[in-house]
């Protein structure tokens, strides 16, 4: 039912998947092999020393607040830093369209299209609003925080219930 109403809504049937603690299933078994986070790490492209922050966005029409600023704002912050920032759009918004957009907007910024869990798995801490992925992060223990700068509140905030970090304002990032 929940899936004919998305076929409904127009979204394309390739764009669903099964999401919740179900398929993560996979991912936390290959977390407890010894050198599965190291070569998925050197698989990204990532140094040794940098750590992944990836900024995982809800549906942009979805997005409290202003998306563009706070996506510069984590650009800003992470700059000169040993950070290695992926900035992931929610699967019905990676279009070619959207992605091209992305990357000409911010050309320094990595930008993730597969499946989230090998990205949080390895990931150092996670970036989010209102997502299934702040609760796919807290499974991998990857700390998450929630980003609210334009102080307009988080629908169903991890922060509020205690398992996240809250960023409110800009100068909190550092």
């Amino acid at each position: 039912a929940i899936r004919d109403a998305y076929l409904e809504a127009g979204v394309p049937d390739y764009k669903l998947r099964v999401v919740g603690m179900c398929h993560l299933d996979h991912w936390l078994t290959l977390t407890r092999q010894p050198q599965w986070r190291k070569i998925a790490r050197m698989e990204l492209g990532v140094k040794a020393d940098e750590k992944i922050v990836p900024f995982a966005l809800p549906l942009l029409s979805r997005y409290e607040g202003d998306a563009g600023k706070a996506i510069q704002a984590v650009v800003d912050w992470a700059r000169g830093k040993q950070v290695a920032l992926v900035v992931s759009l929610h699967p019905f918004d990676r279009q070619e369209k959207t992605m091209r957009q992305m990357s000409e907007a911010f050309p320094t910024v990595r930008l993730w299209d597969g499946e989230s869990p090998p990205l949080l798995a390895v990931s150092d801490l996670v970036l989010c609003q209102h997502s299934t992925v702040a609760i796919e992060a807290l499974a991998f223990n990857t700390p998450v925080a929630e980003i609210d700068l334009d102080g307009v509140g988080i629908l169903e905030s991890k922060s509020n219930e205690g398992v996240a970090y809250k960023i409110t304002k800009v100068e909190q990032l550092d």
